[in-house]
């Protein structure tokens, strides 16, 4: 199991650069306000409250289980993950600005935890399935009323 965090500087849309990080107890306030502005309730791959719950979020920060990236000083993306007993990592929520999405951010964030398996489900008759075939995720299994979709991250 690899427990290793790194920051990453990447290359952003603009090619400017997006620093990537855990997020700080201080960016609490810019997390919450950014995972409001990007996810609603009339979104179908929103299906549960607790997206949109900010205590959630306060609380995953505090356990460092959640990392931002950041262009010119502002939130561009954010995703917030549990790691399991046996090191694999479930995708709890993320978000990416619109105008950063296509330049695979999601996966950039999510390399800060080193090789590591991704979990993460999503609602079986919505669209936003394709996105994860798109982006190389594996199709493992339904349970229930969800796509379970696995992404493996190897690190060097």
């Amino acid at each position: 199991m690899n427990n290793k965090i790194t920051k990453v500087t990447s290359p952003n849309v603009n090619h400017n650069s997006c620093f990537i990080d855990i997020a700080k107890t201080s960016q609490t306030a810019l997390v919450i306000s950014f995972f409001e502005s990007q996810l609603h309730d009339t979104n179908p791959a929103i299906y549960s409250q607790e997206f949109l719950c900010s205590y959630g979020v306060a609380g995953a920060i505090k356990r460092n289980s959640i990392i931002v990236a950041s262009a010119c000083n502002t939130i561009v993306g954010a995703c917030r993950y549990y790691r399991k007993k046996n090191g694999d990592v479930s995708l709890y929520q993320f978000a990416i600005r619109e105008e950063y999405r296509g330049q695979r951010l999601l996966f950039r964030m999510l390399s800060m935890l080193g090789t590591v398996s991704v979990n993460s489900k999503c609602p079986i008759d919505i669209e936003f399935n394709d996105y994860y075939k798109k982006t190389g995720w594996i199709f493992e299994k339904v349970a229930g009323a969800y796509n379970n979709w696995v992404l493996e991250i190897k690190m060097d």
